[in-house]
């Protein structure tokens, strides 16, 4: 069946579940799905400017809040649901401002939550006790193979080489069976969601809590604030987190904070979508998967040879504007190396025709050709010669 594999955030015990062969996600928009968890918005200046002024022609409100200054306003307000943050901000020009400021924060709060810890993908093959040299997370791989022996279970019964890929029936059997991180992470660590939408993220929240009057305020929002002010409450409430990674001009970089070591967006693929692809080529997540790779077995179901012992296996990363780095000689540009790099393994796999998955992208490919399938929201390509 070959082998499968796993991206796994060892430190915080999360795991992106099964990818299935590296030689079908790592050419599919799959990669992409680790920016937003790697990468530090940068929202102030351009979700400002986008932002409406608040108009002065809110109705009166005689709410007491209005009296207090506003470090203590702030405070009450930092301890509010997102629910009652809405309805809040209706109330007045000072109280929408104030808890606009915290709509915002909280939704940057959900992405880059993965930004400065490990990463790395491994194989269902990885022999026992096999890990990249120099990381520092081992003592937690350690506890969870103490856990791991004081778990009941019957390791002995034989699993099914399909078992074994997805984690089995039982997911602790099958890690005793396989002492290797693949499965330590199947059977301990938590999935990292797949939503890269942050306001529907939050929105689905608010819904589950009071689904019946969070449509209510949706949809009568308008009686409750000047009309100058409902587009803008409007698009308050459907927030699309993409707005916080794209200031004019700025370039991002993904960095490597073991190595100190950093890849420019601008130099891995064409386009200006901040720090992502969403599809047009190959960026950044791209890049990292091609490094972080780690297994004791050379399957990949690919053509190039020896991504498996990934040279940034297990170590930190997050992606952040260029500014974070500006002035320090500490750190080292590879990204024309890692340009090199990724472009290598895609004319191994496409041949000639690499330079069309690379420049057009995954969409404008799928729509011209019919040499690809879809699992799972995910497009993948058929290989010349290999399928």
């Amino acid at each position: 069946m070959g082998q499968y594999w796993r991206l796994i955030c060892p430190e915080v015990q999360q795991v992106y579940g099964n990818w299935g062969k590296l030689g079908e996600f790592l050419f599919s928009q799959t990669p992409e799905e680790v920016i937003e968890k790697l990468a530090i918005p940068q929202p102030d200046s351009w979700v400002k400017a986008k932002l409406s002024p608040v108009p002065l022609s809110f109705p009166d409100s005689a709410s007491p809040l209005l009296n207090l200054p506003t470090e203590l306003l702030d405070e009450i307000i930092a301890h509010l649901p997102l629910l009652d943050l809405f309805v809040l901000a209706l109330c007045s020009q000072r109280l929408y401002y104030a808890c606009r400021r915290r709509i915002m924060s909280i939704l940057a709060s959900q992405c880059g939550q993965l930004a400065g810890t490990s990463l790395i993908c491994v194989g269902d093959y990885l022999q026992a006790g096999d890990y990249p040299p120099g990381i520092d997370w081992i003592p937690k791989i350690e506890e969870l193979e103490k856990q791991l022996a004081a778990t009941p279970g019957n390791e002995s019964e034989g699993d099914s080489e399909d078992e074994d890929a997805f984690g089995g029936d039982d997911p602790f059997r099958t890690a005793k069976a396989n002492p290797n991180l693949y499965f330590y992470a199947n059977a301990f660590y938590k999935r990292v969601p797949r939503d890269l939408d942050v306001s529907g993220t939050l929105t689905k929240a608010v819904a589950k809590r009071c689904s019946a009057f969070w449509s209510l305020l949706l949809a009568r929002s308008y009686k409750y604030i000047p009309d100058n002010l409902d587009m803008e409450f409007d698009k308050l409430k459907s927030f699309n987190s993409g707005a916080l990674y794209h200031p004019n001009g700025l370039e991002w970089v993904l960095r490597n904070l073991t190595t100190k070591e950093y890849v420019r967006r601008s130099v891995v693929g064409p386009g200006v979508n901040g720090p992502f692809s969403y599809g047009g080529g190959v960026g950044l997540g791209h890049v990292l998967l091609s490094r972080i790779c780690w297994s004791s077995d050379s399957s990949t179901a690919m053509s190039w040879d020896g991504i498996h012992r990934g040279i940034w296996a297990g170590h930190k990363f997050d992606i952040t504007a260029i500014t974070a780095i500006e002035g320090d000689d500490s750190w080292k540009d590879v990204s024309v190396e890692a340009y090199e790099d990724i472009k290598a393994i895609w004319k191994s796999e496409y041949g000639a025709e690499w330079e069309e998955y690379w420049r057009i992208g995954y969409r404008n490919v799928q729509a011209e050709r019919s040499d690809y399938y879809t699992h799972d929201g995910r497009t993948y390509f058929l290989k010349p010669d290999r399928y």
